[in-house]
């Protein structure tokens, strides 16, 4: 089940989803259950937080009956009828049958039968007796509906709340972009400049027909960049990017939705601030109305119920007695349809109530909520439009940029695929002679490594070498396959690439691969010579230094992040010749992928003249010529460190040697390293010559140093003598002076030894002193915390007094109240009679008429004289005496009878005198009648009189009683309060005694331990002891007050015991109870908090339950049960079945599951109780307890 509180009617519906529902699917229940649609479904958590349509519902632990989902309709307009028809159900539910109870009292005033009358009643007591049980659990509801409103709309207003604030975040985020924008704007105007020539550019560029596919190709075979880049979307010129470019700045430029959003999110945040507008005013002093108005109603039911029972009580079986019982029963039905009477009126006002919190509600929600919300997503839409704006004009510039690009990228990845497909080619060739040479090296390495093995292996020599059987494993890698997919470039395209668009030349350069002199590996202990390239040509798109073009490719065409606001970046070069020389190149070097750098020749400082003038050579070599072929070997040529990276930029090869495309005029190898063998020679007697005269230099050194040699041995035994010698005398001096500073130290250890015995004999003198005072201070302080303790015992004592004297008058108020409900019953039995008297009135007149027409009939004269001369005062006396049901003094008793006699005796003898006088003659009995309704007239006005004269009396005497005993309680609750209060001060002024002593220990003496605390600490026993004392105290003066309430009780008891008819038997006990024995009686009836019950296990219930004799069951809380350390799931062995407690609160349950833990059907009413353990302080128990 899934709790959905529907905030627009102050209902909450109960949904049947799954488990692992989302937040679409409960939107999807919501409309099949009330015709919502799904776009109008606003649902909320109590914190304001909305749902994700994609997230499950148990993500959000919310859904329960306690803590429902809010759910707001947000364009709200009706009710369905299906969905008034089911409130409207509810709501007859709720509410108590007051007209059939009325049909049924119609009809119990028609039957005659006293047993029918009684029979009737019993049904009445049954069918009616507790239907008002609905009705209260129904106006809970609404309570509870008013707080889940308040919630509902707590929530809708943090969900405003957190609304602004994310949008104002987001007006933040979308500010900034105006910031950029800006920089866009100033950055792309230079970019829309000169477009025209850069189309130029891009018609002049002739795409190969290799790269083009199906679609681009068209019937001549050639197609240009600009051309290609047309044919991608034919709705929109090449040449309009530029016009559309320059709209979106000027559209950016004058953009002022940010300012129209901050506009409207201000006035939003101010409105939103305001209390009017957010707080439901009064909602918390409604709900103590309530919760007063719901206490009451609680105290009807318990008096229908109680009336119920009254009614369900068995009927006498004499007749007479069961008129009685009938009438009594009556006055009980009557005061049941009151209370219902009431409950309904009550009901009306919890209703009334709801809807004027539901229709606030709905006017702020249609109102100014309704305004906000639109005014939020106007904003919201404002922003969206800056933000399109911004996008639209990055997307714009992106383009321009792309384009101007297009030339410069498209010459790179012509040359980038020329150098990867030479790469790949060299590559594969490398790989070959290294795995041949890798298997043949490790062929041989296992070979020579298997043959000493098997010699070794015969050996005991192999116990010290062990390991010796390993092998090396086969690291020879496979062929691997890359670069299939490249299209098929040639050197042509490039050249005319180069005549078409000279002003591409710095971008047509690539680099050549050098795979095997990056990836060649050396002996760095060993020195070698590594020669340069010996073939140069300058009109070849090949360099062996890394070409400028890929190095600086994110440094010069920043496509991707030109718009990050950064200024560092450089803008795309223009296509002219100071653009190309002044950008910088890449060294291949700096990519190379070599294990280890070749290293330096070590005639490489021989040869700077001659390198110098190779570089003025290559520097001056600016003419285009023929390859040169030099006679020298690449492997002995020394390479010089020195050489200028612009020498090194002609060191290149054709491409032919890459490609295999070798001419005729290069098969010639052998030649070629015999020339180079011969300069070798040349170059290394040179070398030989040139080294002859460091040689001499060596020589003369090793001279000089073997006579320094001699010199220093001749001077060593000298050095040694002198050396022993001041040893000696150091060792002498050294054994004196440690002797000295021993004495020395010895005579300061002892002397601080002293001082410091001296020292601690005072210290421990000084804390010995100190642990007295401490030990004192601690006394005194668990004195003062035990009379603190003490009189925060007194002082709750008093509290609770004075709690309980509130009490008794509240009991006091609601008796003067009960008094003054009877005192309004009589009245209203006052005008019963008084009608019944006019009713009189007309049976008088209609007997008239009687006696009119039967003037010949003298039985009938007879019987109406007789009737006429009953005392009609005499029977309303009988019947205004069991009315009030007291009984009245002698002396009115007296006084009434001889003004009866008085009256019967004059009315009887003027009706004789005017019958007998003459018997025959109209006139006659027209005077006689006349005489009997003047007669009959001050009957009654004597009988009315008389009748005002004791309800007065029996006023006057409820209210000076009423007055007395107040009076009397409250000069006894004046006389406690005054004394508490004093003794409240007394206290008080202590413990500001005892703080302010504390205060000044604690400045005194900061170090003091807390264990004197602990020690001095009053036990549990004297606590008890003293708290005992303070009860008694509390009993006997509250005794006091309780022993004259009961004297006004008795008294007015006493008075009323002549008014109900009940037959009182004395009984005599031998038991003498005090109260606190009285409040330790058990009670079976009457279950009431405060009162003593007897606790039993129920098995068919499984739970512990009050022994009583309710139909009603009465559960225990098993929080309660835990508390008195008792547990329900034990076993029956160990298992507590009866126990002695008091209540302390009592709730009104109904069963609305079919699986529960009490095993009961559904709509089964029942109460769960609070106990708590029974003090047992009673005089048998403390007898028993001293013995």
């Amino acid at each position: 089940m899934f709790y959905v509180f529907y905030v627009n009617h102050g209902f909450m519906m109960v949904l049947e989803i799954p488990v692992l529902s989302t937040v679409t699917e409960l939107n999807k229940s919501i409309f099949k259950a009330i015709d919502v649609p799904v776009d109008e479904q606003f649902l909320l958590l109590e914190s304001g937080e909305s749902l994700d349509n994609n997230r499950a519902l148990s993500s959000y632990n919310a859904g329960t009956e306690n803590n429902p989902v809010y759910f707001i309709r947000a364009n709200y307009m009706s009710t369905s009828k299906d969905f008034q028809q089911l409130k409207d159900k509810e709501e007859r539910e709720g509410r108590p049958p007051l007209e059939e109870c009325k049909r049924h009292i119609s009809h119990l005033d028609i039957l005659q039968d006293p047993s029918e009358i009684i029979k009737c009643q019993f049904e009445f007591a049954r069918n009616y007796g507790t239907t008002c049980d609905k009705s209260l659990v129904y106006c809970a509801q609404i309570i509870r509906d008013h707080k889940l409103m308040t919630n509902g709309w707590t929530a809708l207003m943090s969900n405003l709340d957190e609304s602004i604030s994310r949008l104002e975040k987001r007006l933040e985020r979308t500010a900034g972009y105006s910031e950029k924008m800006k920089t866009m704007c100033e950055k792309g105007q230079p970019m829309i400049q000169n477009f025209d020539s850069i189309l130029a550019t891009l018609e002049k560029i002739l795409i190969p027909a290799q790269l083009l596919t199906d679609g681009d190709g068209t019937d001549s075979g050639s197609l240009s960049l600009y051309g290609w880049l047309a044919s991608k979307d034919a709705d929109y010129s090449v040449k309009a990017i530029a016009e559309h470019a320059q709209k979106q700045m000027n559209l950016a430029s004058e953009a002022t939705e940010i300012q129209k959003a901050a506009t409207l999110l201000r006035s939003v945040r101010e409105q939103s601030k305001k209390t009017e507008y957010r707080d439901i005013k009064g909602i918390n002093k409604r709900f103590a109305q309530l919760e007063y108005q719901l206490k009451s109603m609680e105290e009807v039911v318990k008096r229908i119920r109680s009336c119920s029972d009254c009614i369900l009580q068995p009927a006498p079986t004499d007749l007479a007695q069961s008129t009685a019982f009938g009438s009594q029963q009556k006055e009980y039905v009557l005061k049941i349809v009151g209370d219902m009477s009431t409950i309904d009126k009550a009901m009306d006002s919890f209703l009334q109530s709801k809807n004027e919190v539901l229709n606030n509600i709905m006017k702020r929600l249609s109102g100014w909520v309704k305004a906000i919300y639109e005014r939020l997503n106007t904003a919201n839409s404002e922003m969206r439009l800056h933000e399109n704006v911004y996008d639209g004009l990055k997307q714009r510039l992106d383009v321009v940029r792309q384009v101007r690009d297009a030339p410069a990228m498209f010459a790179i990845a012509i040359t980038e695929v020329i150098r990867r497909n030479a790469f790949r080619k060299e590559f594969d060739q490398w790989l070959n002679v290294f795995i041949e040479k890798c298997r043949q090296f490790l062929k041989d390495e296992n070979h020579q490594r298997t043959e000493f093995f098997l010699k070794l292996d015969r050996h005991f020599i192999r116990q010290l070498f062990p390991g010796m059987g390993d092998m090396v494993p086969n690291i020879c890698p496979d062929r691997v396959k890359f670069d299939e997919a490249l299209p098929k470039i040639e050197a042509e395209d490039i050249r005319n690439l180069r005549k078409n668009v000279p002003e591409l030349e710095f971008f047509l350069k690539a680099d050549v691969p050098q795979v095997f002199s990056k990836l060649m590996v050396c002996d760095p202990s060993i020195a070698q010579s590594i020669s340069a390239a010996g073939i140069r040509r300058e009109e070849s798109f090949f360099v062996r230094d890394g070409s400028a073009n890929v190095g600086t490719l994110t440094k010069n065409f920043p496509s991707s992040t030109w718009l990050s606001g950064d200024d560092n970046i450089e803008m795309s070069p223009v296509l002219n010749r100071g653009a190309i020389l002044m950008a910088k190149g890449v060294r291949a070097s700096a990519s190379s992928a070599s294990i280890h750098d070749p290293p330096r020749p070590l005639t490489s400082s021989l040869a700077v003249t001659e390198n110098k003038e190779h570089e003025r050579e290559f520097i001056s070599s600016s003419a285009r010529s023929a390859p040169i072929n030099i006679p020298m070997n690449r492997a002995d040529f020394p390479r010089n460190a020195c050489v200028s990276d612009a020498d090194k930029s002609s060191y290149f090869s054709t491409p032919d040697d890459h490609f295999g495309s070798l001419g005729d005029d290069f098969h010639k190898v052998n030649h070629f390293q015999d020339l180079e063998l011969n300069t070798a020679t040349a170059i290394r007697t040179k070398l030989l010559r040139e080294l002859a005269p460091l040689r001499a230099s060596v020589q003369y050194v090793s001279g000089e140093a073997l006579s320094l040699k001699r010199d220093i041995g001749e001077t060593q035994s000298a050095f040694i003598k002198e050396f022993d010698e001041l040893k000696k005398d150091l060792c002498e001096q050294s054994s004196k002076l440690v002797e000295s500073i021993k004495e020395e130290c010895s005579k300061e250890v002892q002397r601080q030894k002293e001082l410091h015995e001296s020292v601690v004999m005072e210290l421990q003198k000084a804390i010995a002193d100190k642990d007295k005072c401490l030990i004192e201070r601690d006394a005194i302080i668990a004195k003062h915390e035990e009379d603190t303790r003490n009189k925060n015992v007194e002082k709750e004592s008093v509290d609770r007094e004075l709690a309980e004297k509130n009490k008794m008058l509240e009991d006091l108020q609601k008796e003067a109240d009960n008094i003054k409900t009877k005192n309004e019953e009589l009245s209203m039995l006052l005008k019963e009679q008084a009608e019944k008297v006019v009713a009189v009135e007309n049976e008088i007149k209609e007997r008239k008429e009687e006696c009119k027409r039967l003037k010949s009939e003298q039985l009938s004269w007879q019987e109406e004289k007789e009737k006429k001369c009953m005392d009609p005062f005499f029977v309303g006396f009988e019947f205004l005496a069991n009315l009030l049901k007291r009984d009245l003094s002698e002396d009115e008793m007296n006084a009434l009878r001889i003004e009866h006699d008085r009256r019967t005796a004059e009315s009887t003898a003027a009706i004789c005198d005017c019958l007998g006088s003459d018997d025959n003659s109209e006139g006659s009995l027209e005077e006689a009648t006349i005489k009997e309704a003047t007669i009959r007239s001050d009957v009654e006005k004597e009988y009315k009189n008389r009748m005002q004269l004791l309800v007065r009396g029996m006023e006057e005497r409820n209210a000076k009683e009423i007055c007395r005993v107040r009076e009397e309680v409250q000069s006894a609750y004046d006389q406690q309060v005054s004394g508490y209060k004093e003794r409240i001060l007394e206290l008080e002024s202590r413990l500001g005694n005892m703080e302010f002593n504390k205060s000044i220990q604690a400045i005194a003496g900061p170090d003091a331990s807390s264990s004197g605390l602990m020690t001095s600490f009053p036990s549990g026993a004297h606590i008890q002891e003293s708290c005992m004392l303070l009860n008694k105290d509390c009993a006997e003066s509250s005794g006091q007050v309780s022993e004259e309430i009961k004297e006004a009780m008795e008294e007015e008891d006493d008075e009323d015991d002549g008014i109900a008819a009940v037959n009182v038997n004395t009984i005599a006990t031998q038991t003498r109870l005090c109260l606190k024995e009285m409040r330790m009686m058990i009670s079976l009836l009457d279950i009431h908090e405060g009162c003593a019950v007897l606790v039993m296990w129920d098995d068919v219930h499984n739970s512990y339950t009050v022994f009583c004799s309710s139909p009603t069951l009465h559960f225990v809380k098993e929080s309660s049960m835990k508390r008195m350390g008792v547990l329900g799931a034990q076993k029956p062995a160990t298992r507590r079945n009866l126990i002695l407690a008091t209540i302390t609160h009592i709730e009104f349950c109904q069963i609305k599951k079919i699986d529960n833990r009490y095993k009961l059907p559904m709509d089964t009413k029942f109460y769960r109780v609070d106990i708590e353990a029974l003090p047992l302080d009673s005089s048998s128990y403390r007898r028993r307890r001293n013995e």
